[in-house]
């Protein structure tokens, strides 16, 4: 909604880049096109993000997100050992790396016999730029999956659902009043 009424708005600050909101979104329906069209993503495939702070990691959740999939964040700073228990636990059959994450995404990716996607390489411009129709996803899909500190034990994976974003934006809209050129930062 937001790329289609402010397309040049910048969308996205990462170091000296700045995203409009239309790039962006553009940029994730042609990974959300790959996804669906060569990984063969369903609703609430579990996909892994290993990458860094990176405009590639914002387009690569987006993306997982709009093909219908829920994502699992993957700190590529982790232990190996935790990393590979949240893969195997979510049952991880692809994972997209980016920087530092790629190497890891493939090591995970090996021990599960799995798929590392290396979204620098993708050829995405063959990939169609519009949003993917689906028609399977509700506020009560999968969104994504995050593991918990494991303090007493193993890490737990904890799933949430699209309603929770939601509920979140708007609660901060009312709260706080943001608007299109507010800046927030998110932190837990």
């Amino acid at each position: 909604q937001q790329a289609a009424a402010t397309p040049e708005a910048t969308a996205l600050v990462f170091q000296d880049q700045f995203i409009s909101y239309e790039t962006l979104n553009l940029r994730a329906n042609q990974l959300a096109h790959y996804l669906l069209s060569e990984q063969h993503v369903t609703p609430e495939t579990l996909i892994g993000v290993c990458s860094s702070r990176s405009v590639e990691m914002v387009v690569s959740i987006l993306a997982i997100l709009k093909a219908g999939g829920a994502y699992v964040p993957l700190d590529p700073d982790y232990p190996a050992s935790r990393l590979s228990y949240m893969a195997a636990d979510a049952g991880l059959k692809q994972v997209i790396g980016f920087g530092s994450g790629l190497a890891v995404a493939e090591a995970l990716m090996r021990e599960q016999a799995g798929h590392a996607i290396d979204i620098a390489t993708l050829a995405l411009d063959d990939y169609p730029q519009h949003n993917p129709a689906l028609d399977d996803i509700s506020s009560d899909s999968l969104a994504y999956v995050i593991y918990t500190s494991g303090s007493t034990g193993q890490p737990k994976g904890v799933q949430l659902i699209h309603q929770g974003a939601v509920n979140l934006a708007h609660n901060q809209q009312a709260r706080f009043g943001t608007c299109a050129d507010s800046k927030v930062l998110q932190f837990a």
